[in-house]
């Protein structure tokens, strides 16, 4: 039985960086193609800052990774998703 669990907990934080790591791809590919769509118009300023603006609320998120990350392993270590399954 504690190898199962083990397995499922092992398997849950898989699933945990492998999206953390999708999260972070997309967005980040997300703020090259705003960085480059920004190099295409130099003559529209204010096109440049609504641009600027948009890829920073798209690549701050990825700075909170690591921390959401962190907090999900707790969760899986301290079997809250085990004991919630119960109900």
């Amino acid at each position: 039985m504690p190898s199962d669990i083990e397995q499922r907990r092992r398997r849950q934080k898989r699933e945990a960086v492998q999206g953390a790591l999708l999260f972070a791809a997309l967005r980040l590919a997300a703020v090259i193609v705003l960085l480059w769509s920004i190099s295409l118009i130099p003559e529209l300023p204010w096109l440049q800052t609504v641009l600027g603006i948009l890829t920073l609320i798209v690549g701050v998120p990825v700075l909170f990774i690591w921390p959401i990350l962190k907090q999900r392993f707790q969760e899986i270590e301290g079997g809250e998703f085990d004991a919630a399954a119960k109900y």
